[in-house]
């Protein structure tokens, strides 16, 4: 990637903390041009930072303009699948190739821009929220470098889960929050297959249970036939006094599904929040002794036709 200037839009929840200003200014003062407009918040409805329209606008306007090289959303929370079918998609196939940087809510038009054009997006940090830096730079810093045309591949540790192999033959690699995701079953911006894919599911205030009804979805809706690997990130606030992933979650998806299963605690609502690019082509490797347990998940978007 070779991003030079980034636009920003609050097309999801609002600003709550006031966090955006702020970085902003960490932004450019890496070398980035930022392009933001801010939106008047719509009274009648608060769990987004403006009317649909409004949003729509500002989404179209930053996936058209030449100006800009990616699109950020500043945080996630609620909406963007509420501007899905209000994207010109075939003018956006002929715009400049761009990716959407963010996660969360994020993931609706993360999974709608690589169903409808084959374009790369970036799963990662996002500014106006609580998690940037909280832990760390190294997230957003390796978020920097891609965009930046500094590094085209990344990697995260990974560990199988009960009898799952070690490696993984290379796929696709797809996913984000699941229950953002699952909501994209039945429509036109979730891809009708995933055979030859490794997928990556996190998310956050969902328990056991509700996270078994989203994958028999998934499994019922045949979505998991052909998938080579499922990389489980975090799952944070299962309730039930359970720790954040705990173990029993992903050993009863094992059960269930019987696809190799891994488990990582480098991306989610977490931080740190290592990014993984949708539509890049990923392997997982298992790493050389003394570490016989662990995994090693690795992405590269080089040779990849919606590389930008």
């Amino acid at each position: 990637m070779d991003v030079k200037s980034i636009r920003i839009i609050k097309a999801s929840s609002l600003d709550r903390e006031g966090l955006l200003s702020l970085r902003i200014k960490e932004l450019e003062a890496a070398g980035l041009q930022v392009l933001f407009d801010d939106l008047t918040p719509n009274e009648s409805w608060s769990w987004t930072a403006g009317s649909i329209l409004d949003r729509s606008n500002a989404l179209n306007k930053a996936l058209l303009e030449p100006e800009s090289d990616a699109v950020m959303w500043a945080r996630g929370g609620y909406g963007a699948s509420d501007l899905l079918d209000l994207v010109p998609w075939e003018q956006v196939k002929k715009a400049k190739n761009k990716p959407i940087i963010g996660f969360s809510d994020v993931c609706a038009a993360q999974a709608a821009l690589f169903t409808k054009t084959g374009r790369l997006s970036i799963h990662g940090p996002m500014p106006a929220t609580v998690t940037w830096k909280k832990s760390g730079t190294e997230d957003v810093t390796q978020l920097l470098n891609l965009v930046c045309g500094k590094t085209s591949l990344g990697k995260i540790a990974v560990t199988p889960v009960l009898g799952s192999p070690k490696a993984v033959d290379s796929g696709v690699l797809f996913g984000g929050c699941l229950s953002v995701l699952t909501s994209l079953i039945g429509t036109p911006y979730l891809p009708k297959s995933f055979a030859g894919f490794i997928l990556f599911f996190e998310d956050i205030g969902e328990n056991p249970g509700r996270i078994m009804r989203m994958l028999n979805q998934w499994q019922q809706a045949e979505l998991l036939k052909g998938v080579r690997g499922l990389v489980l990130g975090s799952f944070s606030e299962l309730g039930g006094g359970l720790p954040d992933s705990a173990p029993i979650l992903s050993e009863e998806i094992f059960r269930r599904y019987q696809i190799p299963i891994f488990t990582s605690p480098d991306f989610g609502h977490v931080s740190p929040n290592f990014p993984l690019v949708i539509g890049s082509v990923a392997k997982i490797t298992a790493n050389a002794p003394p570490n016989q347990s662990a995994s090693t998940l690795e992405w590269d978007i080089t040779g990849v036709p919606a590389n930008v």
